[in-house]
């Protein structure tokens, strides 16, 4: 099944269609990950900043939601995580084992301190309390003074002390300044679980008072309080019970930190995000209203919301980029010459898109982390469009555009203003850079850009209600951004019109300076051929005009055209005065030396740099038509009736491949013609170059060059016009001294 590209992808090899499909491939994913690299980093505060907007200060606009959007609310995540997380009491294991032996340990001491008989105690509790300063033979003693029922209420008062004081649990005093830092209680009441060290590890929750809980520090101060808390006849007994169980008192509650956390972190991991909503229509931030941290909170998710991009909006994304890449390879190939420029000029249009990418890239990610929400402002869209206009024409300049425009709206955080502004500017450096003809016009043009830019501000800043700062700081902006895009046009145009020996319309303005060596000598050496020149120029510029072709190149292929005649102008019929020289040679030598000035032509050309597209016109303006003088010179002098090759008398180059160089051969062989009719009339004239088409024609000069009739008719009459007006009759003025007599 055919389509209309085959004409196109014949033409190309498979190595060229892989590279056009390679640079589809990097200009849809470039499109498609750019906004995905230029977010991927973006740090909160870069967010915040990007917007505009700062706690504190008086909001400069109103902003709506322009949809319902549900978020976690970090904030209120956060707190119930925090609550969560303090609502799980600190853990405390009982040391259990150890208590029990204490317990134990008083027991026997007891009884050794109130027994009237000899005995031993065991060596763990003599050492108990040998490290409290008391020796048991000592206090036996001490206790032997008192009666023996003074003895017991002093042990029974000792041991009623010890099980309450380690029942209900001795605290170290560093762990419990930690808890009333850190756990932040409420009131002087804290919960606690208590861990039972036993087969089951068995735990139950408490409530101790802080101001009441016993701890390693304060053991001490509340023995004394409670010795003298008694009556008089208790004091001295609660005195002595005190000194027996002090050695006996020890830290038997331990914080178990490491379970503590444990438990916290399993119950904040346990709490589910909270979800917010934000109602479509609901004002984020009033114009004139304090900005406080809720509403920046939300503004902040509504932006968020903008950067980031689900599963179907990343497709979504993808497909466009790859739909609209694949649009611009297509139109690109319709709309670039299939010459030896096409290979140049698509990889030139393609390596400028992804070049602005890549300044777009690094522009949007810097001033993400500014207070400047709309970057289409900082970018050079103009710089870009005015060169592809220059070096490949308008409409790729108007293509590319409006590709760029399309791709900004995947930007994040951009909108219509940036679409607005893209294409605009892009589409007003195309327009400027198609009336440009001479390189000062690049400097009326930075005047146009500049209010262009202006122009397009005012309507964006209506829309969106801007303020006067707003206004000011980004026409600043804009002028800059028109600077330097014309600063950067001026000093890379040069470079590329070298290095690629580019036809722009300011080379070829240069080039059609009279004051150029090689036309300064023709005009020398060779007056007719010079003569020749401009008037065939004239011809071609003026038809090119009408048909919508290049004129400018036009012109300077038909004043280029004839160099090759300047090394023997005494050869060609323009340059002759007096005799022929071709009246001492052979038809055949002849035909060589006339046809020889095409090839000599093309080196001039080359030698001296002239672009390919004017090297063409020269090597086609002739094409392969016959030297039809020489030719029939040479059939009447046949006496020997030879075989005589028309091909031997054509010219050796090829029919012409643009409708500029077809024109430049028409205008050539018309004004040619033009000189040998005797007293010219429009009669004569219109016979003449009617004749002269149907030649071209019948000898297939035209069929390359895609010239319709309806040119070819226009054409026509524009060379009538000119020639009728080159021509026209003058009056035969009279001799005044002859009219005076």
């Amino acid at each position: 099944m055919k389509t209309i590209l085959d004409p196109i992808l014949m033409k190309l090899s498979y190595r060229e269609i892989l590279i056009l499909l390679v640079f589809t491939a990097l200009l849809s994913g470039s499109a498609h990950i750019l906004p995905l690299l230029i977010t991927g980093n973006i740090s909160e505060q870069s967010v915040e900043n990007s917007m505009g907007f700062v706690v504190g200060e008086i909001a400069d606009r109103n902003v709506i939601a322009n949809t319902q959007v549900q978020y976690v609310d970090t904030e209120a995540t956060r707190k119930a995580i925090s609550d969560a997380a303090d609502s799980v009491p600190p853990r405390f294991t009982i040391m259990l084992e150890e208590t029990l032996d204490r317990l134990i340990l008083f027991d026997q001491i007891s009884e050794y301190l109130i027994s009237d008989i000899d005995t031993s105690i065991s060596d763990e509790a003599a050492a108990l309390l040998a490290r409290a300063g008391i020796e048991p033979e000592t206090f036996r003693k001490e206790l032997s003074l008192l009666s023996k029922p003074e003895k017991k209420a002093v042990i029974q008062s000792a041991a009623l002390k010890i099980k309450e004081m380690l029942g209900n649990g001795i605290f170290s005093a560093e762990d419990l300044e930690k808890l009333k830092s850190l756990e932040n209680p409420t009131g002087d009441m804290l919960q606690i679980v208590l861990i039972e060290e036993n087969t089951y590890n068995s735990e139950r929750k408490e409530t101790i008072s802080l101001s009441n809980v016993y701890t390693d520090a304060s053991v001490m101060e509340h023995l004394a309080v409670w010795v003298s808390s008694g009556n008089d006849d208790e004091i001295v007994t609660r005195a002595k019970a005190a000194e027996v169980l002090r050695p006996f008192l020890f830290t038997n509650r331990q914080y178990d930190n490491l379970e503590t956390q444990k438990k916290r972190k399993e119950a904040a991991e346990a709490v589910r995000p909270v979800i917010g909503t934000i109602e479509k229509g609901d004002y984020i931030l009033v114009k004139d209203y304090l900005i406080t941290p809720e509403d920046m909170a939300k503004l902040k998710v509504l932006q968020k919301n903008q950067l980031d991009q689900g599963i179907v909006e990343k497709s979504g994304s993808l497909l466009f980029s790859i739909f609209s890449s694949l649009l611009l390879i297509f139109i690109l190939i319709r709309i670039i010459p299939h010459n030896y420029r096409f290979k140049q000029y698509s990889s030139i249009v393609l390596t400028f898109v992804l070049l602005y990418y890549f300044v777009l890239f690094l522009i949007t990610r810097t001033l993400m982390r500014y207070n400047f929400p709309l970057f289409a402002f900082f970018i050079p869209v103009s710089f870009f469009t005015m060169l592809l206009t220059v070096i490949t024409g308008k409409q790729t300049g108007f293509l590319v555009s409006a590709y760029l425009a399309s791709h900004t709206l995947l930007m994040p955080m951009a909108d219509y203003g940036s679409f607005i502004f893209i294409f605009f500017m892009g589409i007003t450096g195309t327009l400027l850079m198609t009336a440009a003809r001479k390189r000062i016009d690049i400097f009326k043009s930075l005047l146009y850009l500049i209010g262009s830019g202006i122009f397009l501000l005012l309507l964006i800043g209506l829309l969106d209600d801007y303020s006067l700062r707003d206004f000011a700081v980004n026409a600043s902006i804009i002028t800059a951004n028109a600077l330097v895009s014309s600063i950067m046009f001026i000093m890379l145009l040069p470079a590329l019109e070298n290095l690629f020996n580019l036809p722009t319309d300011f080379r070829l303005l240069e080039l059609t300076t009279m004051n150029t060596r090689i036309l300064k000598r023709m005009a020398v050496v060779a007056r007719g051929t010079y003569s020749h020149s401009v008037a065939v120029a004239d011809l071609a510029e003026s038809a090119c005009q009408i048909i919508g072709a290049n004129s400018l190149l036009a012109r300077v292929g038909a004043y280029y055209h004839d160099i090759g005649k300047i090394d023997q102008p005494e050869y060609f019929i323009e340059n002759q005065v007096g005799g022929n020289k071709h009246d001492d040679l052979k038809p055949s030598l002849s035909a060589a030396v006339i046809k020889s000035h095409v090839k000599v032509g093309i080196e001039k050309a080359k030698e001296i740099g002239l672009p390919q597209e004017v090297i063409d016109i020269i090597a086609e303006h002739h094409g392969n038509d016959i030297i039809s003088y020489f030719y029939s010179e040479a059939v009447q002098k046949n006496e020997k009736n030879n075989k005589i090759s028309p091909e031997d008398f054509s010219y050796s180059g090829s029919p012409p491949l643009t409708k500029e160089a077809a024109v430049v051969m028409l205008a050539d062989s018309v004004d040619a013609a033009s000189r040998t009719i005797k007293q010219p009339t429009t009669p004569k004239l219109e016979k003449l170059v009617w004749k002269i088409f149907i030649d071209k024609i019948n000898n297939r000069q035209l069929i390359n060059c895609s010239l319709s009739l309806f040119e070819l008719e226009m054409i026509r009459k524009q060379f009538l016009l000119i020639l009728s007006g080159r021509y026209h009759t003058r009056i035969e003025y009279p001799d005044i001294n002859e009219a005076a007599k």
